[in-house]
């Protein structure tokens, strides 16, 4: 489908002090994102991103985000 991406992302640490502990976290990250193809909406991005995150340090904590973006060509 034109216009139709997606990404992931993995990231975990290990082995790091949290006062005077060991602790370790890690955070997947899911982005879709949609960018409209024709007039009168071109270039208009619709992202849809899903964050899972775990850790000594943060807790847990899942969010949903959707963030709107448009480019606009300045020359």
């Amino acid at each position: 489908m034109p216009g139709l991406t997606a990404f992931a992302r993995y990231v975990r640490a290990d082995n790091f002090k949290l006062a005077g502990e060991d602790a370790s976290e890690w955070e997947r990250d899911l982005d879709f994102i949609y960018v409209i193809q024709s007039r009168p909406l071109k270039n208009l991005a619709l992202r849809w991103r899903n964050v899972e995150l775990r850790g000594d340090a943060t807790g847990r904590r899942d969010e949903n985000r959707v963030i709107i973006g448009y480019t606009l060509p300045l020359f």
